[in-house]
């Protein structure tokens, strides 16, 4: 069994799964993995050719719905959520994966003179992958409770009945130098790193440790800031919280910083600053990203 919705630009969200006296399904196609361009070039002297590069191409999703019930009411209703050269996000789930793709509605043909009217869909998806519905958050920073009954208040604290000078700590925070991001995706990804300063933080730097690559932002945080790097594709960029206002910040990354990615499997990060690291408060936010359902 498998759950379908569709949702357009105004955010409205229809279902075309398990409603079949109103939509029926009757195929869907591009929902396999996308077909890849190989690049590669000629070679004097050497049979065949020399491989280069590769990439997937952008998805073509079809979608063919027989419509049911009240024709024209429900025809009239799927023009609402479907709109040529509109955006439009497409929802599937199953029992492996809740994933969903995003793309633009390139065509809609029906057949308007006939018994059984049907309505084909087709959805052009630039960036081919589908991403999981969930996104994974990580923190660098992890905070433990310590607070315990039974007690009462004394002068500066207290612990039962008995008055001490030591006030009690509610919780505190252990800093972790290294954390694991685990990607089970089926290819490299991009991430979100928040980072927010507890005091004022020069320079922070951002480590991959299995492949000794290193994101700089020469920049100066001050209490409560927020820097924001989206290394993932085609949305690449940095923005600087400070007070009520938000910032562009792509100019503050520093020369020979390469926008780290997550590779297939575990990888590990660790983070630094010229001064002021014991102050970052730090999390990676990233979705698992797939070639097919």
């Amino acid at each position: 069994m498998y759950t379908l919705k569709f949702e357009n630009e105004n955010g409205n969200i229809i279902t075309l799964s398990g409603v079949e006296k109103t939509y029926q399904i009757i195929s869907i196609e591009g929902l396999n993995p996308p077909n890849a361009t190989i690049h590669r070039s000629e070679v004097a002297g050497m049979d065949g050719s020399k491989y280069m590069s590769a990439q997937l191409g952008e998805r073509n999703i079809v979608l063919t719905v027989k419509i049911n019930g009240e024709v024209e009411k429900n025809r009239l209703n799927l023009y609402k959520y479907f709109k040529t050269k509109h955006w439009c996000k497409m929802y599937y789930s199953n029992e492996s994966r809740e994933i969903y793709i995003e793309g633009y509605v390139e065509a809609i043909e029906c057949g308007l003179f006939t018994s059984s009217e049907q309505m084909q869909i087709s959805i052009i998806c630039p960036d081919p992958y589908f991403y999981s519905l969930t996104e994974i958050v990580t923190d660098i920073s992890k905070g433990f409770g310590n607070f315990e009954f039974p007690f009462a208040f004394g002068a500066k604290g207290a612990v039962e009945d008995t008055i001490t000078d030591e006030a009690i700590e509610f919780s505190y925070y252990v800093k972790d130098r290294i954390v694991s991001l685990y990607n089970e995706g089926e290819d490299e990804t991009g991430f979100i790193v928040e980072i927010v300063a507890n005091d004022i933080v020069v320079n922070p730097t951002i480590f991959n440790v299995d492949t000794r690559e290193f994101f700089t932002v020469k920049i100066s945080l001050e209490k409560n800031d927020v820097l924001t790097i989206n290394t993932n594709k085609g949305q690449k960029s940095i923005s600087l919280l400070h007070g009520l206002v938000t910032t562009n910040a792509i100019n503050h990354v520093a020369r020979n910083s390469t926008w780290l990615n997550l590779s297939k499997g575990e990888n590990q990060f660790t983070y630094q600053a010229e001064s002021g690291d014991a102050d970052m408060l730090i999390r990676f936010i990233h979705r698992n990203k797939y070639q097919a359902v």
